[in-house]
């Protein structure tokens, strides 16, 4: 491990203690060397090895990942799901999503990240569309050594000095997706909202709900952002993901509940007036209502689940 980057993770550290956040890693953190600016390619042993004090706790990105398990065993948690991790597992992951993961000592594969601008039109990938589609992929056992050679190709890419480098890595980058897409498509229960007609303003709205799920509840106010009726959006939820603009609302805001229950040392009061509520009594009301579960049990079993991990 460079001195550098033990000095990144320290100072990331005291930031994150006295926040109180999951810290966000940045791709510039990974990189070899000034020159890469757009990709970042490892095996995956070499990568755990190197960035260990990094990645060994819980932390979000603010970039895309895709990791491939050529070998190996274990649990990829990620936003509160489980995966169980074998050879032929491929997770991809958006920027924000917080994930933590315990492998064995035999992993194999290799990682990838790039920034949000690098490939475009992104969310046409199914597994990137919408946050609610599963980012894991299983590929079967036929598969997993033709993957490996492709995985294996971008790495061998990253490491050269050819010319047109980068937009190899686009090209082999992109296939890749594609093919992902289509084994996602017929492996996985997928939200296909990339076939609505409705995707662009699906989209608008869940940005629009990220940048003000603490301070604004009200569908009413997103149809007025997006300058629509409130009918009008609720049609376009119901069509694409079965679901109201208040479910999406109200996922994001329980979603960032268990990340700041789980990753901070913030009070439950504390926590209900960052979300937004001035009540905590309702907050607690609104929470058991959605998960079943009161904010103390939760964070009881959370934490007694990761104790025993």
């Amino acid at each position: 491990m460079e001195y550098s980057k033990i000095c990144i993770f320290e100072t990331l550290l005291t930031f994150v203690e006295m926040k109180n956040v999951i810290p966000v890693l940045q791709i510039d953190s990974f990189q070899k060397s000034s020159e890469e600016t757009y990709f970042y390619v490892n095996t995956l042993s070499r990568h755990l090895k190197d960035n260990k004090a990094l990645i060994s706790h819980p932390h979000k990105h603010d970039f895309f990942l895709t990791v491939f398990f050529a070998k190996g065993s274990g649990v990829h948690e990620i936003d509160f799901q489980k995966f169980d991790i074998q050879a032929g597992s491929v997770f991809l992951l958006k920027p924000g999503q917080t994930h933590h993961w315990i492998l064995s000592p035999d992993c194999e594969g290799y990682i990838f990240f790039h920034g949000n601008n690098t490939l475009q039109n992104l969310h046409d990938f199914p597994f990137y569309s919408y946050r609610q589609n599963s980012p894991e992929i299983k590929l079967e056992k036929e598969l997993v050594s033709e993957f490996n050679m492709r995985f294996k190709a971008i790495f061998e890419e990253y490491e050269s000095n050819f010319e047109f480098k980068n937009r190899q890595l686009f090209n082999l980058i992109d296939t890749l997706y594609i093919d992902l897409s289509r084994l996602y498509e017929k492996e996985t229960i997928a939200i296909q909202i990339g076939k609505s007609v409705y995707l662009e303003q699906l989209n608008k709205l869940e940005l629009l709900i990220e940048k003000y799920y603490k301070t604004e509840k009200s569908p009413a106010k997103y149809a007025e952002m997006l300058f629509i009726t409130p009918k009008h959006v609720n049609r376009i939820v119901k069509e694409c993901l079965n679901k109201t603009t208040s479910d999406l609302i109200s996922e994001r805001i329980i979603l960032e509940c268990k990340r700041l229950i789980s990753h901070s040392t913030k009070s439950l009061t504390e926590i209900s007036r960052e979300l937004g509520f001035d009540e905590f009594s309702y907050f607690s009301r609104f929470f058991k209502k959605m998960t079943g579960k009161t904010l103390t049990e939760f964070k009881s079993e959370y934490k007694s689940e990761r104790h025993q991990s």
